[in-house]
C-alpha cells in the first residue's frame, strides 16, 4: 500500500531516511563526509548482503511507527576500483553475498572508477585478469544475480548512494 504525501510531508519523511553502512565497509571516509556534509543521516549496521541501504527511522505521524528498514528492497555492493572489483570476481565469497541478494528487487554494483568499462578494456586495473574475461564477467554477474553495475567517480559515490536510496524509496512510497 502506498500513501499520499504532501510536499512538505515527503520533506520531512526524506529527513527521516537513514542510509545504512556495512560495519565492516572500508574506506569509506569520502562517502562519509559527503553525507555529513549535505546533513543526510547514516549508521552502521550488520547487512546479510551488500554495503549500502537505507532505513526510515520512527515517525508515526508519516505512517512509519518504527524503524522500517530497505534491506530486502534494495541493496549496493560497492568496490573502491576496478583493482577491487577484479579481485573480487574469481572470489567464492563475493558470489555467495550476490546469490544471497537473489531475492531482493533493487541490487547494485557501484565501482569507484571514472573510466569504467574502458578501464577493463584498457587494463586500467592491477591484476592479472584478462581484459577480455573481465569484461565479459561483469556482463555474466549482471545477467546471472539481476545487478545494476555503475561506474562512479569517487567523488560522486555519495551523492550515488544516495540517489539509489532515494529512488527506491520513492518507488516505495509514492503512487
Amino acid at each position: 500500500m502506498k500513501n499520499y504525501y504532501t510536499q512538505s510531508e515527503y520533506k520531512e519523511l526524506i529527513k527521516h531516511m537513514q542510509i545504512l553502512c556495512q560495519t565492516n565497509e572500508q574506506k569509506n571516509k569520502h562517502i562519509l563526509e559527503w553525507f555529513d556534509k549535505k546533513q543526510i543521516g547514516y549508521r552502521e549496521k550488520a547487512m546479510k548482503c551488500g554495503d549500502y541501504c537505507f532505513c526510515i527511522s520512527a515517525c508515526p505521524e508519516l505512517g512509519f511507527p518504527i524503524d522500517t528498514f530497505f534491506t530486502d528492497e534494495l541493496m549496493i555492493e560497492r568496490k573502491n576500483s576496478l583493482s577491487e572489483l577484479a579481485s573480487s570476481l574469481n572470489n567464492e565469497a563475493f558470489h555467495y553475498e550476490l546469490k544471497r541478494s537473489q531475492g531482493i528487487k533493487h541490487k547494485y554494483l557501484i565501482v569507484e572508477q571514472l573510466n569504467g568499462l574502458q578501464g577493463i578494456l584498457t587494463h586500467d586495473y592491477l591484476t592479472q585478469y584478462n581484459e577480455k574475461s573481465f569484461w565479459t564477467t561483469i556482463h555474466v554477474i549482471e545477467v546471472r544475480y539481476g545487478l545494476k553495475v555503475k561506474f562512479v567517480p569517487k567523488e560522486n559515490m555519495g551523492l550515488t548512494i544516495y540517489s539509489i536510496c532515494k529512488a527506491v524509496l520513492d518507488e516505495y512510497i509514492i503512487k
